[in-house]
């Protein structure tokens, strides 16, 4: 069956993630309280959500995890990125560092995702993040080159029915790599390997709000 995920927490400073997250749980349980044809469709389709991957950095204050590697650019990809920002494995001490092998909290959101997401026909990933640039962001696959993804065209009609459903949001739908590259992006793996598993998809979205 269908399925959505919604994931917050991934820096440990963008608690508006977590926040959401928590809000959209609180609001999806009470309205399973009164509205009958919404628990019918849940019997229909399947919501995870993750309110934060990343607790000792929301603890300490800070982007990365314990042991201060930034978790979105932990994935095992190699490539060229944008100096930096698009991960690093200079030193542990400067940010945006890639770490040298999976974290625990990358590791298990792999799971996680592969467990729940990839046996469905259908499965939209929804990433919270605060704000980049001065934009609020909706970003897709891929992150590490502006090569276009296999499913372009779902996602651009994903962002056509966005436009229609609410014509006032304020959102950019665009590639993540339009604005800078990521070497190590989690989502780019999982959707990779959400390809490479048979039929089915995959569409990671990376929500970039309160810019």
């Amino acid at each position: 069956m269908p399925a959505l995920f919604v994931l917050g927490g991934v820096h440990g400073i963008e608690r508006i993630g977590t926040d959401v997250a928590i809000a959209d749980v609180t609001t999806l349980l009470a309205r399973l309280a009164w509205d009958r044809l919404f628990a019918a469709a849940l019997e229909h389709c399947r919501i995870v959500v993750v309110p934060l991957l990343d607790p000792v950095g929301m603890a300490h204050g800070r982007r990365a995890n314990g042991n201060r590697v930034d978790l979105m650019r932990n994935a095992p990809i190699a490539t060229a990125a944008t100096p930096l920002l698009g991960g690093q494995r200079i030193s542990r001490w400067l940010p945006w560092y890639a770490g040298l092998g999976w974290q625990v909290e990358s590791r298990a959101l792999v799971e996680l995702v592969e467990r729940e997401l990839f046996p469905a026909r259908c499965a939209i990933a929804v990433d919270l993040h605060s704000g980049f640039g001065m934009i609020d962001r909706l970003w897709y696959p891929y992150a590490r080159t502006r090569e276009p993804v296999a499913d372009v065209m779902a996602i651009e009609a994903l962002a056509r029915l966005l436009d229609d459903t609410l014509p006032n949001h304020v959102y950019r739908v665009e590639q993540t790599a339009q604005v800078y590259t990521i070497s190590g992006d989690l989502w780019d793996y999982l959707y990779d390997r959400r390809r490479a598993a048979g039929p089915g998809a995959l569409l990671p979205l990376t929500l970039e709000m309160g810019s």
